[in-house]
Formats: C-alpha cells, sequence, structure tokens
C-alpha cells in the first residue's frame, strides 16, 4: 500500500469520525432542550400547586375565592378589591411565564394550550375575576399577547 492510499483512508476515518461527532452532539443538543422544556413545565407546574397551596391554607384567600365564584361580586372596600387582584395577578404572572417560554422554545405549543384552559377555566370557576384580569394584562399592556388568542368575551366586551 502507497502513502497515498494510507492518506485518503486516514481521511475517510476523520471525516467519519466528524460526522459521528457532529451526530452525537445533535442528540446531546435535543436531550438538553428536551430536559430544559420539562424542567420548565415542572416549575410552571410548581407555580399551580403553590396557588393551589395559597389557596387551601389562607383563610383570607379562600375568602376572596369564594366571592370570585359570584359573578356580581363587588369589593365592599379599596383593601377587597387589592386581595382580588392580588389573587388574579398570582395566576396572571403564571400565564405570562408560560407565554414567554413559549415564545423562548422551553415549552411546547401543546403545554401552553393547558395553560390557555387555565384561563378560560378561571373565567368560568371564578366568573368575577373577569375585570381584574383585565385590569392587569390592560394595566401591562400585553393584550396582543397569545394568551387571549381566543379573546373570551368576558374580557373583551
Amino acid at each position: 500500500m502507497n502513502w497515498d492510499a494510507i492518506g485518503a483512508i486516514g481521511e475517510i476515518l476523520g471525516a467519519l469520525a466528524v460526522v459521528i461527532t457532529l451526530i452525537y452532539l445533535a442528540r446531546q443538543i435535543h436531550q438538553s432542550n428536551s430536559m430544559s422544556m420539562s424542567r420548565t413545565a415542572s416549575e410552571l407546574g410548581e407555580k399551580y400547586n403553590e396557588f393551589n397551596q395559597l389557596l387551601v391554607s389562607n383563610a383570607s384567600m379562600q375568602d376572596i375565592a369564594l366571592k370570585l365564584t359570584n359573578p356580581d361580586f363587588k369589593p365592599k372596600d379599596k383593601a377587597e378589591d387589592e386581595q382580588a387582584y392580588t389573587f388574579i395577578n398570582i395566576l396572571a404572572n403564571i400565564w405570562i411565564s408560560a407565554e414567554i417560554a413559549l415564545k423562548n422554545g422551553q415549552i411546547n405549543e401543546d403545554f401552553f394550550e393547558l395553560v390557555r384552559d387555565d384561563l378560560d377555566q378561571t373565567l368560568e370557576r371564578w366568573p368575577a375575576s373577569a375585570p381584574y384580569i383585565k385590569k392587569h394584562y390592560s394595566r401591562y399592556n400585553i393584550l396582543d399577547y397569545r394568551i387571549f388568542d381566543r379573546k373570551p368575551a368576558k374580557l373583551f366586551d
């Protein structure tokens, strides 16, 4: 065998090593992205758990949650109005976190749809929350976020 043949075999082996390395790196990147998406979804789920824990452990939050189930709820004073706004603000922060995570590729469309469903369920479970949701989002000028693509009538009438 001559040196040219040995050199050609070396180049082929080198090219093969590069291809194998690129395949390995692509798999590692894919795995890392999947783990990141899973971690973000878990963190958002944990935020919902914290909210639910607050509801079952805090009497004043339970009280405002019950009041928000009444579509005709009117706060008795500024403190109760602020409490209702804070109640919704906690959920709104989760919704915005999900929106940002979607934009950054940290969650997928399926998970984001679950979060959008949560907005709909919030309006059904706590119908008096609509003005507070609207207030939150108009205050921060983010009504164009995808979370509102379905534009629930209760928020935009």
